[in-house]
């Protein structure tokens, strides 16, 4: 990126962690600086919304409990995301009414199951598209602390052979 000469005092630096400057009253300057750094910012268009299933789903981040499951978002686009376990559980449906979400975290699951999702593109507030072809993934078994609580020993008697 790099930067360039501006002149003496021309490139001004103001920070502030708990205040918004009125652009009416500019606050002053906390540094003045002579050379300004270039800064080059590039953009991705999103295709327009068609009611055809999300691309590029992936689920990521698996663990005993819990996926992260992410998809390419469309402009304008709301989704649909239901999962279950495979291959004949109960679908559980999560309306994803944020426009631009292309994000969501599946708790509550559990350790060693096998489970699919699939995605619906809903356009405009109307009618969910087709759903995606199921997405698979597995989750691990759970590598984490057992707590137990209230665990009584009881002498035995005699031997067992």
């Amino acid at each position: 990126m790099g930067s360039y000469s501006a002149g003496t005092n021309r490139g001004m630096l103001y920070y502030n962690t708990t205040t918004n400057p009125n652009p009416v009253t500019p606050p002053t300057a906390t540094s003045r600086y002579s050379v300004i750094p270039i800064i080059q910012m590039i953009g991705t268009a999103l295709a327009p919304c068609v009611n055809t299933p999300p691309t590029n789903i992936t689920i990521s981040n698996i663990s005993a409990t819990s996926a992260n499951v992410s998809w390419t978002p469309v402009a304008g686009a709301t989704y649909v995301l239901r999962y279950r376990s495979s291959p004949a559980g109960a679908w559980v449906t999560v309306n994803l009414t944020t426009p631009l979400t292309n994000t969501y975290i599946i708790d509550n699951l559990l350790e060693l199951t096998q489970y699919e999702v699939e995605i619906a593109t809903i356009c405009n507030a109307g009618p969910a598209g087709a759903f995606s072809t199921p997405v698979s993934f597995t989750t691990p078994v759970f590598h984490g602390v057992l707590m137990l609580r209230n665990i009584q020993v009881q002498p035995m008697v005699g031997f067992l052979m």
